[in-house]
């Protein structure tokens, strides 16, 4: 507020916290103050983000019946200074209609709060991101453009209504591709097991749960690609018998593992793991468990 930064409160609580200290200044602030919202938006594959399934969420105001959704409108009323919406629906697992369906509710609700106050009161919409990336090849799905199609179709007046600046805050799907992990091998074990049909390959990296902390702690919903070379940068595919593989994390616990039971070339002390799809909530997500420190970035760009 001191600085004019941009913010969304997330509770009606928190907007009382604000005009207090709005109250207490000198001067007007020259932020743009929103109120995150709650549109109830339910599906998506992954209920870890999907962040505005139930009322019961952590996030924002929920506009599960008429009287909550009065208390908003009420608190435009109340506050002059309040003037931006905001919502997020979810994250990776979160479809694009689902979005835009959200979208379209705080479009719908900010048209409210308008008429109800008699004038253009809402400056900002900000719809939050939440689209979606696919780490299963190189191209980027779903695209922005049939992102912004969905909007056109459940929230049209997203683009022609001059009076309301529209915010996003896309971050996983703008990045994702655009980073790779590479970690080396330190030890490969192959203990020799009883009676199995099958040996089972424990790859050591010096890469896990510290970098790629959504894919140790939670696996079955976080994949990613994976590739494999020499110490002289040769891959490895078809170049050596393919077997099982554990690739194991530094860290000193039992779930730090980057991939289970994953064939690839047989592995050894001093080859390169190359770990696809790594752009986004890998080092923003850095954990210092067991002392470590934060890998190199070492960054590229492609000339024409």
């Amino acid at each position: 507020l001191e600085h004019g930064i941009t913010i969304n409160a997330d509770n009606l609580d928190e907007l009382e916290r604000i005009d207090d200290i709005l109250g207490g200044r000198s001067k007007p602030s020259l932020s743009v103050v929103g109120l995150r919202i709650n549109p109830i938006i339910t599906g998506g594959t992954q209920s870890m983000y999907a962040v505005s399934s139930t009322p019961t969420s952590k996030f924002g105001h929920p506009l599960h019946t008429p009287s909550s959704r009065k208390l908003v409108v009420d608190a435009f009323l109340k506050y002059p200074w309040l003037n931006a919406v905001h919502a997020h629906v979810g994250s990776a697992g979160t479809s694009i209609k689902m979005l835009a369906e959200g979208a379209a509710k705080v479009v719908h609700l900010a048209d409210e709060i308008d008429a109800a106050c008699g004038c253009v009161r809402i400056k900002m919409l900000d719809i939050g991101g939440g689209l979606a990336c696919s780490p299963a090849t190189d191209e980027v799905t779903p695209k922005w453009g049939d992102y912004a199609e969905a909007l056109r179709a459940a929230a049209p007046t997203l683009f022609s209504n001059k009076s309301r600046r529209v915010f996003t805050e896309f971050g996983r799907s703008m990045m994702l591709k655009s980073g790779m992990i590479v970690t080396r091998v330190e030890y490969a074990k192959e203990p020799e097991l009883s009676g199995a049909a099958e040996q089972l390959r424990t790859a050591v990296v010096q890469c896990g749960a510290d970098l790629m902390m959504r894919k140790c702690y939670n696996p079955g919903n976080n994949s990613h690609r994976i590739s494999v070379y020499d110490e002289a940068g040769n891959d490895l595919t078809g170049e050596r018998e393919v077997v099982t593989h554990n690739i194991a994390g530094p860290l000193c616990f039992a779930g730090d593992y980057l991939q289970k039971g994953v064939e690839l070339p047989r592995l050894q002390e001093g080859d390169y793991v190359v770990i696809r799809d790594c752009g986004a909530n890998t080092l923003s997500t850095f954990s210092r468990h067991c002392s470590r420190l934060p890998p190199p970035v070492w960054s590229f760009v492609k000339e024409d």
